[in-house]
């Protein structure tokens, strides 16, 4: 059996679209069996809020020497659930990133 290409845009599109359809299929399978190590799954420790304590000295104390303080004050507030305030009650428990 013979075939005729008689739009070479539409068979170039087809050819296309249907090597980008067998890449994410493949991509797919491959992409469920792979496994997560353990080392990806961030942990926490909880500290107490002293009196004087601000999110500034908890994040140089407990937060990476190479981060940004104020990206890491984000992050704290972020993990405590508390985006909308800047108060810490001395005795309060907060999460920290353990390293």
């Amino acid at each position: 059996m013979r075939y005729m290409v008689r739009s070479r845009i539409r068979f170039t599109l087809f050819v296309a679209f249907s090597i980008i359809i067998s890449v994410s299929a493949l991509n797919l399978l491959i992409g469920t069996t792979t496994q997560v190590s353990g080392s990806s799954v961030q942990t926490y420790k909880t500290i107490e809020i002293c009196a004087g304590d601000t999110f500034w000295t908890i994040a140089d104390e407990y937060m990476p020497n190479d981060m940004d303080t104020r990206d890491a004050i984000h992050e704290l507030r972020e993990i405590n659930g508390m985006a909308q305030t800047d108060q810490l009650i001395a005795g309060q428990k907060l999460l920290v990133p353990e390293m």
